[in-house]
């Protein structure tokens, strides 16, 4: 025997929506959004997030650093800094938008790179004609340089990755005592920092080593100027800090297939699939003698390492005795002060009571001469 089903209502007290949640049965979104968050214009049906009110900043970080530079490439060779502002005015404000209409590139400054990187995560690989089409679908009286006839679009992609920081340096030889705040403070005397940060292992402990982010050019090469002609310490250790222009290293997008140079090298190369060598045969031969050599070098390496460790070790060492060493002898000297001015001060009173002796007018003779009789007379009597 089966059953009924029957379909329970769904009470409206117990299912409320969540605060930002939007229903995707409803047939109204504007209803369903906050009344602060400005609703989609036009037909676009794609959802589009404006990131105005929002500047997803962490905390510390400064509005508009380097950060938030982000180059972009795939341009087509029509595109002007009008339009390139308008293709990112929904990510927050710019404060610095630049075109090479030649190259087919341009330059852009975010607020944060909170911004950067949602950006990037929703333009990156997009063609920019479908881009182009969207825009001006959304909104034709604004995007009237957005109109994809005027650019040459047909096969345009957009790239977009964070431009390399041409203000930051490389710090070594700090102390496990310095700090991130520490880092800022010792260098701000060069210029304003955007960012210093003490580089620490998988277990939260210091490496040693930091990078310093200047909010100019000029000041970092002024920091980096006086630390190679002097020597700073930031702490009582007596290792003076290290200060090198900084490596940009490139290790989330790296080198895609398209950006390959196809020339002679690559073809002769490429000819081959990934494989492991056959022993006896020639490539087997010569790619062992190369990891040999490779070995070697690690070798060597190592054993550098141990020396130079040994030789940090030994100058640590004497560095401890000779600031022991002078501890003691700043101690030594204290307290011979202290009993040269003790010595000094006993000096003074004896001076003080030798000219007061004359103002008593010998009454120490006559007070002994006084005594003397009655003990006499005293001892008389005994008798």
């Amino acid at each position: 025997m089966e059953m009924p089903v029957e379909v329970a209502e769904e009470n409206p007290q117990e299912v409320e929506a969540e605060p930002g949640h939007v229903d995707s049965g409803s047939t109204s979104s504007e209803s369903t959004l906050p009344a602060d968050c400005p609703a989609d214009e036009g037909p676009e049906t794609r959802p589009s997030l404006v990131l105005e009110r929002f500047p997803f900043r962490a905390p510390g970080e400064h509005p508009f650093s380097r950060r938030g530079r982000i180059l972009v490439s795939g341009l087509g060779t029509g595109v002007t800094e009008e339009s390139l502002r308008f293709l990112f005015k929904k990510y927050g404000r710019l404060s610095e938008a630049f075109v090479n209409a030649q190259r087919g590139c341009g330059l852009i400054r975010l607020e944060s790179r909170a911004l950067g990187e949602i950006a990037r995560a929703e333009l990156d690989g997009r063609p920019l004609k479908s881009i182009i089409s969207t825009y001006s679908s959304s909104s034709d009286s604004e995007s009237g340089s957005m109109d994809g006839t005027d650019y040459d679009n047909e096969s345009k992609t957009l790239q977009l990755r964070f431009a390399p920081h041409g203000a930051a340096l490389a710090v070594a030889n700090l102390s496990p005592c310095v700090s991130n705040e520490l880092l800022e403070q010792a260098f701000m005397c060069f210029g304003p920092v955007e960012r210093a940060v003490v580089i620490a292992d998988s277990q939260g402990r210091s490496t040693g080593r930091g990078r310093i982010e200047f909010a100019s050019t000029a000041d970092a090469r002024e920091a980096l100027r006086f630390c190679h002609q002097g020597v700073y310490l930031l702490t009582a250790c007596l290792r003076p800090i290290i200060v090198e222009p900084i490596q940009h290293y490139d290790d989330e997008d790296g080198i895609p297939e398209s950006r390959i140079t196809r020339s002679i090298q690559f073809y002769r190369e490429r000819g081959k699939a990934p494989r492991f060598a056959e022993p006896g045969t020639l490539e087997f031969e010569y790619a062992t003698r190369w990891k040999a050599l490779d070995a070697m070098e690690a070798h060597h390496k190592q054993e550098l390492l141990q020396r130079l460790q040994e030789a940090r070790g030994r100058l640590e060492a004497e560095m401890e005795a000779a600031y022991h060493e002078r501890q003691t002898a700043l101690h030594h000297l204290e307290v011979s002060q202290s009993q040269e001015v003790r010595e000094s001060g006993v000096m003074v009173q004896q001076e003080a009571r030798q000219q007061a002796q004359p103002e008593l007018g010998g009454w120490p003779d006559q007070t002994a001469t006084s005594v003397e009789p009655c003990h006499t007379a005293s001892n008389r009597r005994a008798q």
